[in-house]
């Protein structure tokens, strides 16, 4: 299950082309502690074009074949940008866009979590033998709790 996912990398904050300028004049690891330090230790791995990206990538698709994924994206994610390197096809994989349940439905990538529409796609991917209507209600943007 993946809420606002990133498998194929971010452009958001740092782009794979100034981290790569960072290395190239040898201050790799000093950009490196300070994305820990501001509490980004990940940033370098989810950056489109990182090794990690590289590596996950390998077999020519990020999927395991024994395993069922479910990746809910929103238009809106400003951190998964762009929102679609959330999107991946897969013979055993589906692909959701909150957006495209629900158009009044602005959540961005913390408030997916709790969001509505992703709840209920949540719960069908997780009992696909009793689902629910997925409902639409209006969610205003940055709004990180829903009831």
């Amino acid at each position: 299950m993946g809420l606002g996912s990133v498998w194929r990398g971010s452009t958001a904050f740092f782009n794979s082309q100034a981290f790569d300028m960072f290395c190239q004049v040898g201050i790799r690891d000093e950009v490196e502690h300070f994305l820990r330090t501001v509490g980004c230790g990940a940033c370098n791995q989810v950056l489109a074009g990182s090794q990690f990206f590289h590596d996950l990538w390998r077999t020519g698709t990020p999927y395991h074949p024994d395993v069922r994924y479910t990746n809910i994206l929103t238009h809106y994610d400003e951190i998964v940008t762009p929102f679609t390197s959330g999107y991946v096809e897969g013979p055993n994989a589906q692909n959701y866009v909150v957006q495209d349940f629900c158009a009044q439905d602005y959540s961005e990538h913390v408030s997916i979590v709790t969001d509505p529409v992703a709840r209920d796609l949540v719960l069908n991917a997780l009992d696909p033998d009793n689902p629910r209507p997925v409902g639409c209600v209006f969610v205003p943007p940055i709004t990180p709790l829903h009831s």
